[in-house]
């Protein structure tokens, strides 16, 4: 079962559903402007600080406070965790945590989303199963290791202009699947979310691939893995990306719409903790980390701690 083809009685976004030969359409090569421009980049919007993040991974650890919706979090884990049981629903703590915590601790959601996510192997990839390794070879996605935003979340870094050749949506489906899952390990990792940082420096039209963004916009609002997304920051657009980027908007919740921004590479500082920097892959004209050998690293580290697991 794939929910990301499957049919669903009721879409989770509730726009017009976008159509798709149209999205085909505009990437045409008359469609383009010959001259590349930036897109100008949107005003970045002051963060606040999350509440106090906890480290112990059990749910007996979770104070009785209230979500940001008016949820009471011990009360909600407690349900769900009668629910599993009666229910026999083998799940960890941690992923019945990073459930709720994704569904802003709603008890009701938290149950459905637990019983639609049974067995899902989405939420068990492996770095040395099948593509997977060589697929982060091609540096196209990896999270950026000590990098953090002012709003305390971890940051996934994207290079679209990498994906090239011959090209697998579902490679690029189960390597950002693997990374949301990495980045989601704990409860304080939950609460911080993520940032996605897209580098669309040398996006061209070849570089497109329907299936795959469709994908990647329906997996960053929670289709296959409960991860919270804080923001998506596309920096240096090419004024190209307008003509698709008015048609994939299509595929967005009005809550993840607000989250997209589009910035240049000189405002990422609005965003980042200070010294940032030195944790931006040299891609960028400032960055100082070699993405070989982040890449490299994150490979071995994720092979060797999926083997220990088998221990």
């Amino acid at each position: 079962f794939d929910p990301l083809t499957s049919h669903q009685k009721e879409p989770l976004i509730k726009y017009n559903k976008p159509n798709h030969k149209s999205i085909m359409d505009a990437l045409r090569p008359s469609s383009f402007l010959k001259k590349k421009k930036a897109i100008a980049p949107q005003k970045a919007s002051l963060f606040e600080d999350d509440a106090a993040m906890l480290s112990p991974t059990s749910v007996c650890s979770v104070s009785s406070t209230m979500s940001t919706r008016g949820y009471d979090e011990m009360q909600c884990l407690k349900t769900v965790a009668t629910f599993c049981r009666k229910n026999k629903h083998d799940i960890s703590t941690n992923l019945m945590f990073r459930i709720a915590n994704f569904h802003d601790f709603d008890h009701d959601k938290t149950k459905h989303a637990i019983t639609a996510s049974a067995n899902s192997k989405y939420l068990n990839l492996r770095m040395e199963e099948g593509a997977l390794a060589g697929h982060f070879g091609k540096r196209i996605i990896f999270p950026l290791p000590h990098l953090k935003t002012k709003d305390k979340s971890k940051v996934v870094y994207v290079r679209p202009s990498r994906y090239s050749g011959k090209k697998s949506p579902q490679s690029m489906v189960e390597s950002l699947c693997y990374v949301l899952n990495d980045l989601s390990s704990t409860q304080s990792q939950c609460r911080a979310g993520v940032t996605i940082i897209v580098n669309m420096k040398k996006w061209a039209r070849d570089n497109f691939d329907q299936e795959m963004w469709v994908k990647t916009i329906r997996i960053l609002q929670g289709d296959l893995v409960p991860t919270k997304v804080v923001n998506v920051l596309l920096v240096d657009a090419p004024e190209d990306f307008q003509s698709v980027w008015s048609l994939l908007e299509q595929l967005m919740s009005s809550a993840f719409f607000k989250k997209v921004r589009f910035v240049n590479q000189s405002k990422l500082g609005d965003f980042l903790k200070d010294g940032y920097n030195e944790y931006l892959p040299n891609d960028f004209k400032r960055g100082w980390l070699s993405v070989d050998e982040v890449v490299e690293d994150y490979i071995d580290l994720k092979k060797y701690a999926d083997e220990l697991t088998d221990i």
